[in-house]
């Protein structure tokens, strides 16, 4: 969860594709989106089928929802991510309508398909935070590597509920916090509603990260 330590690892950027694509997501992920789609125009020049998806990628979760919404399809046809389409019409359209965003229950049947990180963002991202919860309930896949969904920034809300420190207790996440301590930037966040070093939650015998 430490994303601005993470950016200043990339910096000087090496021209190697993989780098711009971190840099991309690492500065969408701190709003600076005018610098992530210049890395993405790095990005083209060395790789333009990567370019296309990770622009795409930006842009659904990243971008301002009325922007993109009227070169979605253009967008999704370019990444050859249209079997993603419906679902996130569906999402920013809801997003993009004039003043707040209404609370939207529930995943349309359109995104229930996508792997679980993503219906977790899409549940928070349109304010349905117990439904996020709900799914991270679930079984979680033994098979991802890492957790750094959980700190991206259609979570906050998901992490400012006090429901977030047990899931990372859960995790492994809080025991590695605690040993390193090296804490997420979240902590310093100033309407965060409890203190991420004084928490008390009850962590598992032999819990660890999967």
């Amino acid at each position: 969860g430490r994303v601005g330590a993470a950016l200043e690892m990339l910096t000087p950027v090496d021209a190697v594709p993989g780098i711009y694509i971190n840099r991309a997501f690492l500065l969408a992920m701190t709003g600076d989106l005018r610098s992530a789609h210049q890395a993405l125009d790095s990005l083209k020049v060395l790789r333009p089928e990567w370019e296309r998806d990770v622009r795409w990628v930006v842009s659904v979760w990243w971008d301002n929802p009325a922007v993109v919404l009227p070169k979605l399809r253009s967008l999704a046809e370019k990444a050859s991510r249209l079997k993603n389409h419906t679902c996130f019409e569906r999402l920013l359209g809801a997003l993009a309508r004039p003043g707040k965003p209404p609370i939207v229950r529930g995943l349309a049947v359109d995104c229930d398909g996508m792997s679980l990180d993503w219906q977790v963002r899409v549940l928070a991202r349109q304010g349905d935070i117990d439904g996020a919860y709900e799914r991270m309930g679930q079984a979680f896949p033994k098979n991802r590597q890492g957790h750094m969904f959980l700190f991206y920034p259609e979570l906050k809300a998901f992490r400012h509920d006090n429901r977030f420190m047990p899931l990372a207790a859960r995790l492994g996440l809080l025991r590695y916090w605690r040993d390193t301590n090296q804490w997420p930037d979240f902590c310093a966040d100033p309407d965060l509603p409890y203190d991420c070093r004084q928490v008390r939650t009850a962590m598992p015998a032999g819990e660890g990260v999967h």
